[in-house]
C-alpha cells in the first residue's frame, strides 16, 4: 500500500484541533506485499448441501505487514475474496488443481471454500512451479493434508455442488477439535459420496503438531 502525495503548492491552513491525546493521531504504516500470485482461480463456499461460487480471479498469497513486522497472511482471490492462513487452518489438497479450505470459526461452524484452479495449460511449468510454491508455503503455514490422488498429478476435477453435502462430516471433525481446545485436526477421515471413492482424504495422525 502506497500513499502519493500531491505536487500542487500547498496551501497553509489552520492547525487541527487538539483531542488531548496522542492516540487521536493515526500513522498508515501498514503495507501488503504479493508473495505469490496464480493467475485462475474459481472460489466457492461450501455452505450445508450447496455450493455458491463467490470469486474468481488470480489467486495470492498476500503478506501484511506494520513497519517491517508480518501480521498476518492473507489468501486473496481476485478483487472481492480474501481470508487469513493461521496455523491452526486445515487445508486440504483433493486433487492436482482443487483445495479444500476450512476456516475456524469461533462460537459457530467451520467456512469452507472450494478452490479450483483452471489453467490455460495445466503442464505449463510456471502454473506447476507456483503450485508447489504454494503447498510447500501450505505445510508450514497451515494443518496441510493432501489425498494420494494429489500427490500422483492425478486431476478428476471436482464438482463442488455435487462434494458439498459431505462437507457437515468434515466440519464435525474440525468443530470437536477446535471445541476440544487442541487446535488441530485430530484423527478423522472425510466420507464421500461414490462418485469420489477414489479420492478419500485422511486428516493422518502426523498433523497432530
Amino acid at each position: 500500500m502506497r500513499c502519493f502525495r500531491s505536487n500542487a503548492p500547498r496551501t497553509k491552513l489552520p492547525p487541527p484541533p487538539s483531542y488531548g491525546h496522542q492516540g487521536a493521531i493515526y500513522h498508515q504504516t501498514v503495507r501488503e506485499e504479493v508473495l505469490l500470485q496464480i493467475q485462475g482461480c474459481r472460489a466457492h463456499l461450501i455452505d450445508g448441501s450447496e455450493a455458491v461460487e463467490l470469486a474468481a480471479g488470480d489467486f495470492e498469497l498476500v503478506q501484511v505487514s506494520d513497519n517491517g513486522v508480518a501480521l498476518a497472511m492473507v489468501v486473496r482471490i481476485g478483487n472481492d475474496l480474501q481470508w487469513p492462513v493461521i496455523k491452526d487452518e486445515p487445508v486440504v489438497k483433493l486433487d492436482a488443481r482443487d483445495y479444500l479450505f476450512t476456516l475456524p470459526v469461533k462460537d459457530g461452524d467451520p467456512l469452507s471454500y472450494g478452490i479450483t484452479f483452471f489453467p490455460r495449460d495445466p503442464d505449463d511449468v510456471v502454473f506447476v512451479n507456483s503450485l508447489e510454491l504454494l503447498d510447500d508455503f501450505l505445510r508450514e503455514n497451515s494443518c496441510f493434508s493432501s489425498s494420494s490422488s494429489s500427490s500422483s498429478g492425478v486431476n478428476n476435477g471436482i464438482d463442488w455442488k455435487e462434494f458439498a453435502p459431505r462437507i457437515e462430516d468434515y466440519n464435525n471433525v474440525v468443530a470437536k477439535a477446535i471445541a476440544g481446545g487442541t487446535g488441530h485436526i485430530i484423527r478423522g477421515m472425510f466420507k464421500c459420496s461414490n462418485a469420489y471413492t477414489n479420492q478419500v482424504y485422511r486428516i493422518s495422525p502426523n498433523l497432530i503438531r
